[in-house]
């Protein structure tokens, strides 16, 4: 009994010594994890700043996802990791769904950065998403109410999406603003050509005379803008029969 009891209170020194072994191998695993990490995050940083400077895209994008990898918000590096997605040339569709992907991030920590917003803008609009367009431009327009290109990209969403009614209402409030401000020139000559399309379309049942008036505002706002002056020119070729019109215009 003497021999068993003995064996027993060792074998329970042996078993409280193990775990103290186990306890601080684990500590020392931690601690080397963690040593190893914070080298790779800086690692990482440092040549992806490096290639980034350099602009040498692909090495800054490997570099930069790595680093996102261990620190998924900050938003800095998520702008620079989507410009320079954006700036490896041939652009490749996956590129685009990466830049996307890291400045949707960053719109979501932050609405009120302007330079996403327009960043995110050009990429739905030059990919013909306009379900998209719409819901940042109006997730920036809750934000930052009063936005201009906000309100005019929402416009030309809705226009696109065929919900009229809506993009007419936004722009209305647009024109009637933007008429007091003779710095927007430009945006006002963008909105009434917008309203052109919404006159222009079938459900609104529209006239063509209707459709010219806005286009002329658009021109007499900006004679310089491409777009209203090639609007009005593609108006004037696909109709020739409009009352009033003079023969230059017919032509």
């Amino acid at each position: 009994m003497y021999a068993i009891k003995k064996s027993g209170r060792i074998n329970k020194k042996v078993l409280i010594v193990l775990i103290l072994v186990v306890i601080a191998l684990s500590g020392s695993l931690f601690t080397a994890r963690q040593v190893r990490r914070s080298f790779l995050i800086k690692n990482d940083l440092e040549k992806g700043n490096t290639a980034f400077n350099q602009k040498d895209w692909k090495t800054a994008c490997k570099h930069y996802k790595e680093y996102l990898g261990r620190k998924p918000d900050d938003i800095n590096i998520l702008k620079k990791y989507a410009m320079a997605r954006m700036s490896i040339r041939p652009l490749e569709a996956a590129n685009i769904l990466q830049a996307t992907g890291a400045y949707r991030k960053v719109f979501r920590f932050d609405p009120f950065d302007e330079e996403t917003y327009k960043q995110l803008t050009k990429i739905y609009a030059g990919t013909g998403n306009v379900e998209e367009l719409a819901h940042i431009s109006q997730t920036r327009l809750d934000n930052v109410p009063g936005d201009t290109d906000a309100s005019l990209w929402l416009a030309e969403s809705l226009i696109n999406l065929k919900k009229l009614e809506d993009a007419n209402q936004v722009l209305s409030e647009q024109i009637n603003k933007l008429e007091t401000q003779p710095d927007k020139k430009s945006e006002y000559s963008h909105a009434c050509v917008l309203m052109s399309k919404i006159a222009g379309d079938s459900k609104k049942q529209g006239t063509s005379e209707q459709v010219l008036e806005w286009l002329n505002q658009a021109v007499t706002a900006s004679p310089e803008s491409v777009e209203a002056l090639g609007s009005r020119a593609l108006f004037y070729r696909l109709t020739a029969n409009i009352e009033g019109l003079s023969a230059a215009e017919r032509f």
